[in-house]
């Protein structure tokens, strides 16, 4: 049975308050004391069944709800983020956390690689989760991963997460639709988690 756009889109929102993640724009700074700037929605996947992409305006702290994978780990206080939507199913928001030091982007980069790695720990529907790439040369940092769900009585979706540094400053980026392994725009989402880095500051 075919679902209408409506409830692909209900269906989506289901997963990502259960734990699906997804990825973010306009640059602008969110909040008086965040300078950091988000992706235009002109570096997000182009193919049609995404476009045309809409941007939300930027906002100061956290998403709500947050995607469980990688929740507690950011702090809201100096966060801020964008979220994108689409005609479609899919949905990208960007998030962007400024540290009080190096050491502490570190350790939250590698809390949230940690976190997404053992995904399945915390959502059962979790079918898999892989490390797309690793780039070190991009800022200081970047990797990739997917997860893949399949939910009971809805469809299969995925969540793209990237997950990179610069400096003190903590980006994360991330991209979420209905569909298998093979509907995955990895390497699209891959240049945009880049870009996303290397126009945060």
């Amino acid at each position: 049975m075919t679902l209408s756009t409506k409830t692909r889109r209900r269906a989506l929102v289901g997963a990502v308050v259960a734990g699906v993640a997804l990825t973010g724009v306009a640059v602008t700074s969110a909040s008086a004391d965040h300078t950091g700037r988000f992706i235009p929605k002109s570096d997000l996947p182009q193919a049609s069944k995404y476009t045309p992409w809409t941007a939300a305006k930027p906002k100061p702290g956290l998403p709500n709800p947050m995607y469980t994978c990688i929740k507690g780990i950011l702090p809201a206080a100096s966060s801020s983020h964008q979220s994108f939507s689409s005609d479609g199913s899919a949905e990208a928001r960007e998030i962007i956390t400024i540290t009080k030091n190096t050491k502490a982007a570190k350790k939250a980069v590698n809390k949230l690689r940690k976190a997404v790695r053992e995904c399945d720990k915390k959502v059962s529907d979790v079918t898999g989760i892989e490390r797309v790439g690793k780039w070190d040369k991009v800022e200081n940092g970047l990797t990739v991963h997917a997860v893949y769900y399949a939910p009971p009585g809805s469809e299969y979706n995925f969540t793209l997460f990237g997950i990179g540094r610069d400096g003190k400053k903590v980006v994360v980026t991330t991209f979420g639709d209905m569909g298998k392994k093979k509907d995955a725009p990895l390497a699209a989402f891959s240049t945009t988690a880049k870009r996303a880095l290397e126009k945060a500051f």
